[in-house]
């Protein structure tokens, strides 16, 4: 039996509009953009929720599957932070990501004690084989413009 046999209301389309996703910039700026069939937006952070009712969009927020932790329990001041994997898998990796175009230094905060980690723990970025050894759950990083680092926790 199938997925979506056992589940049908996952797979019913709710929505009578059917049209395109945004295309991840500044939609206000666009004329005629009913041309477009612009039905969906998955969380606009520069628009106002007027612009969207306006022209008719849905607002979304939108996750990503596999194995993306929504709760990353690390932080860094300048930097994206994301993290894959916990410790019952073995492996927890923290990427780090500097989206400007300025270097950026700054202490990667992990939340060692929820992410099932001793306070003191070791860590290497992945692509470097640079070492780190945190003391409460810091690290200190530093990335120039569009550069990402990935660390594996030990």
């Amino acid at each position: 039996m199938l997925y979506a046999e056992i589940n049908p209301d996952y797979y019913c389309v709710r929505s009578g509009d059917q049209g395109q996703w945004d295309f991840w910039c500044d939609l206000s700026h666009i004329e005629n953009l009913d041309d477009f069939n612009v039905r969906y937006v998955e969380d606009p952070q520069n628009v106002t929720s007027d612009f969207w009712r306006e022209n008719g969009i849905l607002k979304f927020k939108y996750y990503e599957l596999g194995d993306w932790r929504a709760l990353t329990f690390a932080r860094a001041d300048g930097l994206l932070v994301e993290r894959y994997g916990d410790i019952e898998s073995d492996a927890v990796y923290i990427s780090v990501y500097n989206d400007g175009g300025e270097p950026v230094s700054s202490v990667l905060k992990i939340e060692a004690l929820k992410l099932g980690l001793p306070e003191a723990f070791s860590a290497v970025e992945l692509i470097s084989e640079e070492n780190y050894s945190a003391e409460g759950g810091n690290i200190s990083v530093g990335l120039s413009p569009y550069q990402c680092k990935v660390v594996k926790i030990n």
